[in-house]
């Protein structure tokens, strides 16, 4: 078959025709979320579609932004007729096909009112995007001639260690 290539234009959203076959469906919650990060951001991922206006990719986003009057948007159009299977390969895949988080750096480094406010809800916040139980392990030798230069060192480290959740100290002078 010949090689794709895709082109992007604007079309107007009375002219596309939804795939009646879409195997996807938003709660209402995900619904207002989309809702809410169009309203915000707008259009910023392209719907798919056919030559012919059928929607490829994109389904929810159409019917949002129809629910906010919007009339017309942008789309990634293939320089062919998908076949029957590539089209619904690609509906698969678009929505299919995606990366996993790295809920420890969500956890450890993203606010948690970014994230609900992003989509992720109180439930998987809790359940699944938590802190760091068990810090990472390592070792610091420090030798010291004397007591002294020891406690000063060791009130300068408390600090810092105490933002390092069951992280524990030891020192000792030679």
């Amino acid at each position: 078959m010949k090689e794709l290539k895709w082109k992007y234009e604007k079309r107007n959203l009375d002219d596309l025709i939804e795939n009646k076959d879409n195997p996807r469906r938003l709660s209402k919650h995900k619904a207002e979320k989309l809702k809410k990060s169009l309203e915000k951001f707008g259009l910023c991922q392209p719907l798919v579609i056919q030559p012919d206006g059928k929607i490829v990719g994109g389904h929810q986003r159409l019917r949002t932004l129809r629910s906010i009057g919007i009339s017309e948007v942008d789309v990634a159009l293939p320089s062919r007729a998908l076949s029957e299977q590539e089209e619904q390969e690609l509906t698969i895949g678009l929505n299919k096909i995606c990366g996993e988080f790295d809920l420890d750096m969500l956890a450890n480094r993203w606010e948690p009112s970014l994230l609900l406010e992003a989509g992720f809800t109180q439930d998987e916040l809790f359940n699944e995007v938590e802190p760091q139980q068990k810090p990472k392990k390592f070792t610091i030798t420090l030798k010291f001639e004397n007591e002294e230069n020891l406690r000063e060192v060791e009130n300068l480290l408390e600090p810092v260690m105490t933002s390092f959740l069951g992280a524990t100290m030891k020192v000792r002078c030679k």
